[in-house]
């Protein structure tokens, strides 16, 4: 199964006609980004700010369209049922792969497939940020699990949908851990901020970005980040990986466009191009600066690679798992 995932993935090597034919062959469309999360979103803010830019690129009308729902399963079904024209895309990323991997041990079948889509360029990577409220003992992560471990099933943990980055972070601290605690799923970052700020939920996971005005309101302090090395904008603040036991928790977020498989190549290659340029445009590059977002500008052959690793991993995870 691998080998068929790796070659649909390695399938768009850049061997198309010239860009140039590609602008010119490019249908007179409205292009559609649709993304996984919802409005308030990290990801959502940065990316109206890039469809922006890219639409100036493309000389062509850019909209984001949000499609929040778990395993990014609805942003993925809107470009697998759309004409393959190279007008829609959606963001995918490792929770494709997770809830592609935890389907199969589970012997169900996703709406979608992975080789449904071909690879078109990369786009951005996050680390998780755990916080706490500032009322709370927990001045660190250790604090919060000796808590779960005293009181099973009495911590709840405010993540976002089903297999999103930050569900996934606190569901690999939780096997790893064997600790009893509840995630309480949410469909956006308003939700979230909601459920912190009103004190419903003492504990959140989300990007820094989504957590940066409260942080500087003293509303909540930052006790862990789930990437595999401290974060430039939180130096102080350490990783989960940096606990006894949780070594192996690390967890990049990351995001990537995808089209549908039967897009012609010279399109897709010209949409490769023009999301690079957009990803170097000095406007677009504040906007992820200001949102704490690394840029990733992969190749689809990049891509591809990336995604077929994310699958390795969690396949061999959700095997090792009881």
């Amino acid at each position: 199964m691998m080998t068929r995932y790796r070659f649909v993935f390695a399938a768009l090597i850049l061997l198309a006609a010239p860009l140039g034919a590609a602008a010119a062959d490019f249908p007179a469309c409205t292009i559609k980004l649709y993304l996984p999360f919802g409005p308030g979103s990290v990801s959502h803010s940065v990316t109206t700010r890039f469809a922006e830019v890219l639409g100036e690129k493309m000389k062509r009308t850019v909209i984001v369209l949000p499609r929040p729902s778990a395993d990014g399963i609805a942003a993925a079904l809107a470009v697998k049922q759309d004409q393959p024209d190279g007008c829609s895309l959606f963001m995918g990323g490792e929770f494709n792969a997770v809830a592609t991997a935890e389907a199969e041990m589970k012997g169900r079948e996703l709406p979608y497939k992975l080789d449904d889509f071909s690879p078109v360029s990369g786009y951005m990577s996050v680390a998780m940020v755990i916080v706490a409220r500032k009322e709370t003992p927990y001045k660190k992560l250790g604090d919060l699990l000796a808590f779960a471990e005293s009181n099973p099933g009495k911590l709840d943990i405010a993540v976002g949908t089903r297999s999103s980055s930050n569900d996934l972070a606190i569901r690999l601290i939780k096997a790893r851990s064997k600790l009893d605690f509840v995630t309480i799923p949410h469909k956006s970052v308003a939700d979230i901020l909601a459920a912190v700020q009103s004190g419903n939920i003492n504990v959140a996971v989300q990007p820094y970005g989504a957590f940066r005005g409260i942080i500087d309101a003293g509303v909540v302090r930052p006790i862990a980040v789930t990437s595999t090395k401290r974060a430039a904008y939180l130096p102080n603040v350490p990783t989960v990986a940096e606990i006894p036991g949780l070594e192996d928790v690390k967890l990049d977020a990351w995001g990537a466009w995808f089209i549908h498989k039967d897009t012609p190549r010279d399109r897709v290659n010209y949409l490769t191009s023009r999301i690079k340029e957009a990803l170097r445009d000095p406007r677009v590059v504040a906007a992820f600066e200001k949102a704490a977002l690394q840029i990733e500008v992969w190749s689809a052959e990049e891509l591809g690679s990336v995604m077929s690793a994310e699958l390795a991993r969690w396949r061999k995870e959700f095997r090792a798992s009881p």
